[in-house]
Parts: C-alpha cells; sequence; structure tokens
C-alpha cells in the first residue's frame, strides 16, 4: 500500500500513517462496529489471535507463512510460536496475587508506591520470605511534560514559556501527589549518554557557534536545570518568583 503527501505542511503525517492498522475492505470499520464480536480481527502482523478465555486470557500464534517475516528488520525477531497474556482487571489485583503465593508483575507509577507500602503488612513480607526490593534501571526513560504550541503567538515569547515554567512546582506536586515516585525530566534523552548535561562539549560547540547570537548566550555558559522552589516557596505557592523581573 503507497501513501502519497502533498507539500511539506505536517512532518508527522507519514509516521502516524505507519502507526494505523491496515484493515481489509471486507471487514473495515463498517463491518467491525455493526455488532460486538469475538471473530478476530484479519491483520497483517507476525501473530494471529489463537484462544480466547473471555475476561481472563488471550494466547496469539506465529503465523508461519506471514509476508514479511525475511525483511531484514524482522530477521531474528518473531521467535516465539505462541504468546500466551493473562488479563487483569485491576493493577491491585497483582498485588493481591503476591499476597496469596500468586507472583504478579508490581503494578506502575502512583500504584506501585501505594502498593509497596501495602506489602508490609502482610506475612511473607514480616516472614522474610518475600524481599522488598528496589533496583536502579539503566534504560533510557521516555520524555513527559507539557509542550508548548509553537504555533501559538503567545507561546513563540521566550519569556512567556520561562514563567509558566517558573509558577510550576514540581518538587511540591511529586511529593504530595506522586508518592515521591518521579524524577524530574531535564532532557529529551534521559538517563543515558545522550542526555544533556553540563555544558556544550567541544563537538557540540562546533555545530552551536554558527548560531551564537541566534540562540540564547546561556547555552554557552550555564548548565540547564529545571527552576526549583525556593526556601520562602516550597507549599506549592510560588508567588515568592514574582520579584524577578
Amino acid at each position: 500500500m503507497l501513501f502519497s503527501f502533498r507539500g511539506n505542511v505536517n512532518r508527522e503525517l507519514p509516521l502516524i500513517m505507519s502507526s494505523l492498522p491496515i484493515l481489509p475492505s471486507n471487514g473495515g470499520p463498517e463491518k467491525i462496529s455493526e455488532k460486538t464480536s469475538l471473530e478476530p480481527a484479519l491483520g497483517s502482523g507476525a501473530y494471529k489471535v489463537d484462544t480466547v478465555d473471555i475476561g481472563r486470557s488471550i494466547t496469539y500464534r506465529r503465523v508461519p507463512d506471514w509476508w514479511a517475516k525475511d525483511l531484514w528488520m524482522n530477521r531474528g525477531r518473531n521467535n516465539f510460536e505462541t504468546i500466551p497474556l493473562r488479563l487483569l482487571s485491576r493493577q491491585q489485583h497483582r498485588l493481591r496475587g503476591l499476597q496469596g503465593g500468586r507472583p504478579r508483575h508490581p503494578p506502575r507509577g502512583i500504584r506501585a508506591a501505594t502498593g509497596r507500602r501495602a506489602t508490609t503488612t502482610f506475612r511473607p513480607v514480616k516472614a522474610g520470605r518475600i524481599a522488598r526490593v528496589e533496583l536502579a534501571h539503566e534504560n533510557a526513560t521516555p520524555m513527559q511534560g507539557f509542550i508548548f504550541n509553537l504555533r501559538r503567538d503567545m507561546f513563540k515569547d521566550r519569556r512567556v514559556r520561562e514563567a509558566i515554567s517558573l509558577m510550576y512546582d514540581f518538587e511540591w506536586q511529586n511529593k504530595n501527589l506522586s508518592y515521591g515516585f518521579y524524577s524530574r525530566t531535564r532532557s529529551f534523552f534521559g538517563n543515558c549518554e545522550l542526555e544533556a548535561k553540563g555544558l556544550p562539549s567541544p563537538e557540540e560547540l562546533k555545530i552551536l557557534e554558527p548560531l551564537r547570537g541566534k540562540i540564547p548566550d546561556e547555552v554557552f555558559t550555564t548548565e540547564y536545570n529545571p527552576p526549583r522552589p525556593t526556601a520562602l516557596a516550597t507549599s506549592g505557592n510560588r508567588r515568592a518568583r514574582r520579584s524577578r523581573s
């Protein structure tokens, strides 16, 4: 299937189109939306639906004659004959399963924080049969944050964006709403060698020097760090920042 795009208005559009599923003409959205059905939808991936236990589990089976199995980007992948997935209606069930001797993957985010507290109260932990350990990973962390729409005039002013960042008290929000679970994002490529740290390296300066005068001077002199609350503004109220001109 070939998609042709006119102009260069939206550079993200090809990526968006590539993520959309391909449906056959005889089983498209019109047929699917008519009524609820357990008939597996026809897809173009390396696996197909094998068995389904409604509300409990689903198993995928590898397609032996998959059309893309010999393409270079798929070599060495899709090696499992079947992939069983167990469905859990709520993340808290994972903790309940652990308490009952049926290990589950722990819940994430805030639920993980509250779940860790809950695990101190049941017998296997007190008896030492289950150890509560947090392991630091070395994976690159995805960027998460508030993104300004620079196509709007109000956000094109750098001072406006800086003022909004000064109003956001991450430390207070993390402590009071997220159980201290999160770390402040300071780069698009956090926790890896591509993360922005320190001053520009000699290699980076070769790229930045031609832009001197067009980009802020602090790029060359100051390491970037997100604003932190002052001693007078640690309760979620950032009014002390008003004194800045």
